[in-house]
């Protein structure tokens, strides 16, 4: 009796399509295919850290003004 070595079945249905956009601008959107849910929550933690950058530069120059003011 001889050992068959297992092939990875990849199904259809694990590649996810996501809309990515580049720094959270939904204007500018492209479709990406993910294999796995796990690529899929990278893309969004990489997504929401851009725009919490951006929300922390729009912050800092407001404050930067304010303070330039006073």
């Amino acid at each position: 009796m001889t050992l068959k070595k297992f092939k990875a079945k990849t199904h259809k249905s694990s590649k996810k399509r996501i809309k990515v956009t580049n720094g959270g601008d939904l204007s500018k959107g492209k479709l990406m295919i993910a294999k796995s849910f796990r690529q899929h929550r990278m893309i969004g933690k990489s997504r929401s850290r851009v725009l919490k950058g951006r929300k922390y530069t729009e912050l800092h120059k407001c404050y930067d003004k304010l303070k330039a003011i006073i």
